[in-house]
């Protein structure tokens, strides 16, 4: 959903109307750039779970073997950071509400 960014006047000379129209601007190319690297036909999404999927399987073998002896502590903030990261890659109608 683009926005209709206002013109820049230069008669006006203001910077409030300067930055108006930036903001707009800025706004409609942050937004077109995550469109473009969330579409389903970019392979951006199934990279970051494939990766974050490693990342998962590696400190669950460091478990197992026993090379990685972490509190709750700090496994919980490890674990929370990881559904942020993929909620925001992953979801645009999330991050942007």
């Amino acid at each position: 959903m683009s926005f209709s960014c206002p013109t820049i006047d230069p008669s006006v000379g203001t910077a409030s109307t300067l930055l108006e129209a930036i903001d707009c601007n800025v706004h409609n190319l942050v937004e077109q750039s995550y469109g473009a690297l969330l579409s389903p036909q970019s392979g951006f999404t199934a990279l970051v779970t494939m990766a974050l999927t490693i990342y998962v399987a590696i400190l669950g073998y460091q478990f197992i073997l026993g090379r990685a002896s972490f509190s709750v502590g700090e496994l919980v903030p490890r674990m929370a950071l990881i559904g942020v990261i993929l909620a925001l890659t992953t979801q645009w109608a999330t991050y942007q509400t």
